[in-house]
């Protein structure tokens, strides 16, 4: 079981992946797209191939 705040992260974890993938030309994958999130909401350091490509 989460705990509440555990919750509200995955909650906006989830919400901001489903919105770059749907927004993505290239066709995310969820694995992707939950990397991506994971990064834009500072929960994840960005990959050197994320910082790249514009990550």
């Amino acid at each position: 079981m989460l705990t509440a705040e555990q919750q509200v992260l995955a909650d906006e974890l989830h919400a901001r992946a489903e919105a770059l993938r749907a927004g993505s030309e290239e066709g995310l994958s969820i694995r992707e797209a939950v990397e991506l999130a994971a990064v834009q909401l500072g929960l994840e350091a960005p990959k050197p191939d994320q910082i790249e490509a514009g990550g």
